[in-house]
């Protein structure tokens, strides 16, 4: 079984229905000189008026066949439900729907998992987006305003997180720097673009595109009548 993100602390946003999708851009240049540039789409997102939100994560088509890889792989659904209670992981092959209890505190919905759950964090976006938590804790972090802007007709605030890792933390002989702007919708309660830059790893942006603020199908927050429903424990 796969899971997600949805193994950690979300927040219940009622009133502010949105879909979208989010774009991944990966660049990096080698020593020798050679220029990558990977995009793809990641995931779409849908979120209702009563706060439910399915996000789909689309297949990683990063292998030798690209096509091939992309009709092999099944599409992972999410469902998180806060009205019912549950969180729903959709397996395409079996036809099964991993459920889980969600226990509601105040504005968050905690899943009820301990032993299967990550680290808890508010999720302000789609999945995917990188956090500054899985860089290294060590090394000296600046944090800087970057004021606002509209982004896909909202309006955004902006960050900047410098992370310093000094010579020798890591076996590095020089310092190591790794940068991320963040622009995030208080409104939507949403990061709308992350962009990433590391020495080791290049840089990468995330962006969510194509917001519609119209009010999705509820029929994409509904269990297909031919899953079977399994509680996980």
């Amino acid at each position: 079984m796969v899971r997600g993100p949805l193994l950690e602390v979300l927040r219940a946003v009622p009133g502010e229905p949105y879909s979208a999708e989010q774009e991944s851009e990966h660049s990096q240049t080698l020593a020798n000189g050679t220029h990558i540039q990977q995009k793809r789409i990641m995931s779409r997102t849908y979120r209702d008026s009563q706060g439910r939100v399915r996000t789909d994560l689309m297949p990683f088509a990063g292998l030798s066949n690209p096509v091939e890889a992309a009709g092999q792989i099944p599409t992972v659904i999410h469902i998180y439900d806060p009205v019912a209670g549950y969180s729903y992981t959709l397996d395409s092959n079996s036809h099964i729907a991993h459920r889980i209890a969600v226990s509601l505190t105040g504005a968050a919905s905690t899943i009820v998992n301990r032993r299967m759950a990550t680290t808890p964090r508010a999720a302000e976006g789609p999945a995917g987006l990188p956090l500054l938590s899985r860089v290294p804790a060590m090394g000296k972090v600046k944090e800087e305003s970057l004021g606002t802007q509209v982004i896909e007709g909202l309006q955004a605030e902006g960050t900047r997180t410098k992370l310093t890792i000094p010579a020798g933390a890591q076996g590095n002989d020089r310092p190591l720097v790794h940068v991320c702007e963040r622009w995030h919708s208080q409104e939507l309660a949403l990061m709308l673009v992350s962009d990433c830059t590391d020495p080791r790893s290049g840089r990468v942006i995330l962006r969510v595109q194509n917001v519609d603020r119209g009010e999705p199908d509820p029929a994409l927050f509904e269990i297909p009548a031919d899953y079977t429903i399994v509680d996980d424990k």
